[in-house]
Order: C-alpha cells, then structure tokens, then sequence
C-alpha cells in the first residue's frame, strides 16, 4: 500500500521573523565579503596597473615623438616637392609664353612688311591700333589659351587652399585621437573592474557551490574580452562587452547569494523534518542529494517503521513530495498528521496539496480533534 502526500511549508510569525532576520545578517556578510574581495582585487590590480603606466607612457612618448618626426617629414617633403612643383610649371609656362608671343611678333613683323608693300601698289591696309592689339590678335590666331596669362598668385592661392585642407585633416586627426584616448581610458577602468569581479568570484564560496556553471561560462566570455583587447584596436562596442559582463558577473553574484539563502533555510526545514519522523518513531537515514554536482537540487530523505517506509523529496521552494509506503488502512493518513503535527510544534506550517489530507479544524467548544474515524483519508 502507498499514499503520496505533497505538502509546502511555511514558517509560522515568530520564527519566520527570526529567519528573515538570519538572511538579513547574512545578506549584509555576503555583502562585505563581496566588498572585501573586491578592495583587494583593487589594491592587486592598482600595483599591476601602475607598473603597466609607466611602460605605456614610456612607449607612447616613444611613439609620439617617432610620429612627430615623421609627420614634420613628411610635410616638408610635400612642401619641397609642391615647390618644385610650381617651379616647374613656372619656368614651363614662361617659356611656352615666350615661343608663342616671338612667334606672334614675327608674324606681326611680316604683316607689316607685306602692308607696306602693298601701299606701294595702291593696295591701302588698315593699320592695327596698338602693337598690343597686334599682338593679342596674333595670339589669337596662334591658338594661345589665356590660362598661360594666370597669375602665379593664382597658383599660390591653390597652394594656400590645399594647406588649408592639410590643417583641416590634421585637426579631424587630432580630434579622432583624442575621442580614442578617452575611450581607451574608458575601457581601462571599466577591465579593471572586471578583473576585479573575476577575483572575487572565484574567492566567493556561494559562487563555487551553487553557480559554477555560470562562472565558468563567464570566465570564458572574460577571456574572449581579454583577448580581443590584446588583438585589435578596442572600440565601443568592446566596451559594451566589458560593461554586459561586469553586470552578469554582479548578477551571478546576487543569485548564488539567493540560492545560499535558500539553501541554508531548507537545512533548517529539513533538520525539523527529520526530527519530527523521529518523534513520531521512524528511522532516518542520512540525507542525499538527488545529483550530488547540484547541492541547490532536490534533497532525499528516506526513513521507514517497521514495515513503513516513508521517502521524501525536498527542494528549495518550500514544496515537499512524499510517498508513504507499506503503511496500512487508516494509518496511511494518521501517521501524516502525526508528522504534521510534530512539525506544527517545531514553527513549521504544513499545507497539503490535496485537500483530503487537510484534518478538519477543532470544532467550537470541542475538546479533542475529530477520531480517526471522521478524519479525511488518504490514499491506500
């Protein structure tokens, strides 16, 4: 014969008060330590931290004098060769200017020698105004484009534009560089608090027992960071990474401490309930877990009387399966209530799921329970 009898609990005023005050004070312990192990995983990382400044700015010094020479460098080479450049075109152009306007004189020259031949044979030629006329008509005639009258102020007024540019590109340079830096600063303290929390997570022994899977899923995410920052250029979104996991790491933190709670309050129910079979005659053995890797699983307690076996799973949401074995007729609910009663004087309320477990309630003005015979029974 069997009958299942699942219950949940609840603590009763007084001693609920005294456990919510017990989580308090281990709240606020779990919060120091928390607090502790983060100040010297501070005082560890500062140390390393100022030894790694010192050889960064030692280096950056370095880089930033090698870009200082190279940048000076490089302007004066583009300076020199835009000069050159210049030079160039100056000395190309005057002497293209110079073959075309000695051309156009000489065709002047010969225009005039064939006018005043031609006076002589009554041919009458209109004269030019100016030689200039002439020579701008001759020009003309010759296929001279006037971009080879530009002034050199022209070509300097373009070099001064490309300067302009120039400074323009160096000061978006300057400003990338300094949104870079502070980013970098950025990242840096936001690291140094995550590496601080990974310290204090693998020294938290609420961590270890009830959110191992979780840190070590962490760690990884951590090491994937770490690497990324020794490998590329950080940007904002390696930011993101590195704050995402400082506040999982915060998380896996508040929820073994919740866990713990709960884990401890189940200790104390469940050293009532195996007093309370005691009590009422039963053999108990030592309890176990019903996967020894997962101590915020389910917890088994096994007892028995006799030919009466009583097994028992408890698990951290104050819910309790049980299963009454081999005990016969009308024992199977009374042996229950005796249960339920000795955990009544311990502080500990029991409500069963089914409702024909529920004793009825002492009548007004009644001096006993109901007998056994006008008890709801259970199964059997």
């Amino acid at each position: 014969m069997s009958g299942r009898k699942d219950y949940s609990y609840v603590l009763e005023a007084s001693r609920a008060a005294r456990a919510a005050a017990e989580r308090l004070r281990r709240r606020q312990e779990r919060e120091a330590a928390t607090r502790k192990r983060l100040r010297e995983a501070e005082a560890e990382a500062r140390a390393r931290n100022d030894k790694l400044k010192a050889e960064r700015q030692e280096a950056n010094r370095r880089r930033l004098a090698k870009i200082s020479r190279k940048t000076t460098e490089t302007l004066r080479e583009r300076g020199l060769s835009a000069k050159a450049r210049l030079e160039s075109l100056q000395a190309e152009g005057n002497a293209n200017v110079k073959a075309k306007l000695e051309a156009a004189a000489a065709a002047t020259r010969e225009a005039i020698n064939r006018s005043d031949t031609g006076s002589d044979k009554n041919c009458q030629t209109e004269q030019p105004d100016s030689n200039l006329d002439q020579i701008v008509e001759s020009a003309a005639k010759l296929g001279v484009d006037s971009s080879v009258f530009v002034d050199f102020s022209e070509e300097m007024a373009e070099e001064d534009a490309n300067e302009r540019t120039m400074e323009e590109s160096i000061g978006k340079l300057e400003t990338a560089c300094r949104e870079q830096a502070e980013l970098n600063e950025q990242i840096e303290r936001q690291t140094d608090v995550m590496l601080q929390w990974q310290a204090s997570l693998g020294r938290s022994e609420d961590v270890r027992d009830f959110a191992s899977q979780s840190l070590e899923q962490w760690k990884k995410k951590v090491e994937s960071i770490t690497v990324e920052l020794q490998e590329q250029r950080p940007n904002k979104e390696t930011l993101s990474r590195v704050q995402a996991a400082i506040l999982l790491a915060e998380s896996i933190e508040s929820d073994a401490g919740e866990v713990a709670e709960k884990y401890l309050a189940r200790n104390q129910v469940m050293a009532d309930i195996i007093d309370s079979l005691k009590e009422i005659g039963f053999f108990v053995q030592n309890p176990e877990f019903s996967d020894p890797d997962r101590p915020e699983g389910t917890v088994i307690i096994r007892a028995n009387r006799g030919d009466q076996i009583m097994t028992a799973e408890v698990d951290l949401d104050k819910t309790v399966q049980s299963d009454w074995q081999g005990v016969h007729g009308a024992y199977c609910t009374d042996a229950f209530f005796d249960y339920v009663t000795a955990m009544g004087n311990r502080g500990i309320e029991i409500t069963p799921d089914s409702p024909d477990l529920k004793p009825k309630l002492l009548e007004k003005d009644a001096l006993d329970l109901p007998s056994n015979d006008q008890r709801s029974r259970g199964a059997q």
